[in-house]
């Protein structure tokens, strides 16, 4: 039974990673205003860092010790800076 979950994984994380290039392209292509925010310890960091930079109109917040589920739970951290952005971007 671990071995159908490890395979079933497996192949879930590689068609993601296939799926980067697909995202990473439509995002550069995206003008509205974006706000995305990502740990540093996310396993996904450097990607999502590197997307955000093709971006035409985003911000990027890195937060500095978390993974992703850390990084969504730390709403007293990321709260304000969202409000931020929000007021930035509103007409």
């Amino acid at each position: 039974m671990t071995t159908d979950i490890d395979a079933i994984s497996a192949s879930l994380d590689h068609s993601i990673l296939d799926q980067e290039s697909v995202y990473r392209k439509a995002l550069a292509e995206f003008h509205q205003p974006t706000l995305m925010f990502v740990g540093t310890e996310d396993e996904r960091h450097a990607d999502i860092e590197a997307t955000m930079q093709t971006m035409s109109n985003a911000e990027f917040i890195s937060m500095d010790g978390l993974d992703h589920g850390g990084a969504m739970q730390e709403i007293a951290i990321i709260l304000p800076q969202i409000k931020s952005f929000l007021d930035s971007v509103r007409p």
